[in-house]
């Protein structure tokens, strides 16, 4: 995984700000969990087990990617938030194969 220790906890940090006592999963996807390459943006996603959950979640996905630039520096962050039913559909199944979990 191509993270530095202090921007990995950078960013749990941030996410479990927004999330308090909501249940969720991060997860680290795309280039940045192959070692062997270079660059590229930092994909997140934010899955939460159902709808009732993602609905008790206020925040917009900006405003964390707004707050995870102000940590990080200012770097391409990619960052979404779905439902578990979205694991299914083809672009989620190619995404997250190799995913790394962040936050379980």
């Amino acid at each position: 995984m191509r993270l530095s220790p202090p921007e990995l906890e950078n960013i749990r940090k941030v996410v479990t700000v927004f999330l308090g006592s909501t249940r969720a999963e991060l997860r680290l996807y795309g280039s940045r969990t192959d070692d062997s390459k270079k660059g590229g943006d930092i994909d997140l996603v934010l899955i939460f087990p159902d709808e009732q959950a993602k609905n008790t979640f206020k925040t917009s996905p900006h405003i964390i990617t707004s707050e995870l630039k102000r940590h990080l520096g200012e770097r391409k962050i990619d960052f979404s938030i779905i439902t578990s039913d979205h694991l299914s559909d083809p672009f989620w199944q190619l995404s997250l194969a190799g995913a790394i979990v962040l936050l379980p």
